[in-house]
């Protein structure tokens, strides 16, 4: 009987380089078959255990002992149709549906499983481990593996998710990239470039509506005139798979109308087609426009970053919380106050001043007035010099100060 694990080699340019994982051999009996087999691990230890299992399992299935159940040898690739087949069916959108089954061919990739028996808790850990980008990213992968293993369940193909003990990802309060909204002044500036793009970034930023949504708007969701301009999101092209209705302000108005009348309007032609800026071109009118990509506090401005504008300016101007929720097309209202809300942005020193004074009547008189930040400072000033003129009077005379002058 043969049995023995070791780590292959070839030779590369006259030097041999060893691989890190482990293999293995095995035969049931003298003059046996000699099977090689991948162990997928680096560690010598969990190899040698790995292998004992597989010959077990061999042994017992050349005795008619067979543990391993039919659908355990289920090929992945095969269950990975059947379930593209079904996402579908069930209305999903292309986008969503390759995204998916790309992300769960890359766990099949990694971890080497190809039937449905391989699907184990240490590689599916290893090849999280190994996941590069954002918090975001990762979870994306991790959930869709983890769905596709609950379908498995659920077409009773498996019967338990052998991934079910192992602990998620956790992404709360890091779903978004951390962005800042642009300051005004930002917007001045990119407004003031002379190109096509601008019209863009004008839309994207008296609207709300996401990258996706603008490049995919059409002519005919488009409403120039009348009382009422608007734009018609249809349910196929919003992420939340629901109709919404957003009215046009005048800057944006003037944006549609200047493209419009640059590349012209046929009814069935995207707004933005063949013109909406680029990634690359993006960040060469950030530059041209004295825009820093990324903040002092390591925030980023980006297209996401023209919601975040829009929710900001939002906030400052009066517009409600309810509202907002409806224009920027979220389910979940602590989204738009918290996520999509730059509090660093807001002009929060009003709202602070806002509070009486209750050590001066003349400073909270003048604040009630709505005097402004200018008398506010100034009437500080004033309470601090009839302190001293109080204080002189009391020093030099040692009478009573008249009502209205006396000191806390």
């Amino acid at each position: 009987m043969t049995e023995y694990i070791f780590r292959a080699s070839r030779r590369v340019n006259g030097k041999r380089n060893r691989s890190k994982l482990y293999s293995g051999r095995y035969s049931l009996g003298r003059g046996g078959r000699v099977v090689t087999v991948g162990l997928q691990t680096t560690d010598a230890a969990v190899a040698r255990v790995k292998l004992r299992e597989l010959i077990v399992q061999a042994q017992r299935e050349a005795a008619g002992l067979a543990t391993k159940r039919e659908d355990e040898r289920a090929k992945l690739s095969g269950l990975l149709v059947t379930y593209r087949c079904d996402l579908t069916a069930q209305g999903c959108r292309e986008k969503h549906v390759k995204a998916t089954l790309r992300r769960i061919r890359n766990c099949f990739d990694v971890t080497g499983w190809t039937v449905t028996g391989d699907m184990k808790p240490q590689g599916f850990v290893a090849w999280r481990a190994g996941l590069k980008g954002a918090v975001k990213t990762r979870k994306e992968y991790e959930t869709s593996v983890h769905a596709f293993l609950n379908w498995l369940v659920r077409a009773e193909v498996i019967e338990a998710n052998p991934l079910a003990k192992i602990g998620k990802i956790n992404a709360r309060g890091r779903q978004l990239k951390p962005t800042r909204a642009y300051t005004e002044g930002d917007l001045r500036r990119l407004f003031a470039l002379r190109t096509q793009r601008v019209c863009a970034y004008q839309v994207l930023t008296y609207t709300g509506l996401r990258k996706g949504e603008l490049k995919g708007l059409l002519w005919s969701d488009v409403e120039l005139t009348g009382d009422a301009p608007h734009v018609r999101l249809r349910e196929s092209g919003t992420k939340d798979r629901a109709d919404r209705v957003v009215p046009l302000h005048p800057v944006a108005v003037a944006a549609f109308v200047a493209v419009r009348d640059a590349v012209g309007a046929e009814r069935k032609e995207r707004v933005f087609d063949g013109i909406f800026p680029t990634w690359e071109a993006f960040k060469r009118d950030l530059s041209s426009a004295g825009i820093e990509r990324r903040d002092a506090a390591g925030r980023v401005v980006n297209f996401q970053a023209f919601r975040k504008t829009f929710q900001t300016l939002g906030a400052r101007h009066g517009l409600n919380q309810r509202s907002a929720q409806e224009l920027l097309g979220h389910s979940d209202a602590n989204l738009t106050a918290k996520a999509y809300t730059d509090a660093a942005a807001l002009t929060l020193r009003p709202e602070v001043l806002k509070l009486p004074d209750l050590t001066a009547d003349a400073l909270s008189n003048a604040q009630k007035a709505g005097k402004g930040f200018a008398l506010a400072d100034l009437m500080g000033r004033l309470k601090a010099l009839v302190t001293e003129l109080v204080t002189e009077v009391k020093a030099s005379s040692g009478m009573v100060v008249g009502e209205g002058f006396e000191p806390s």
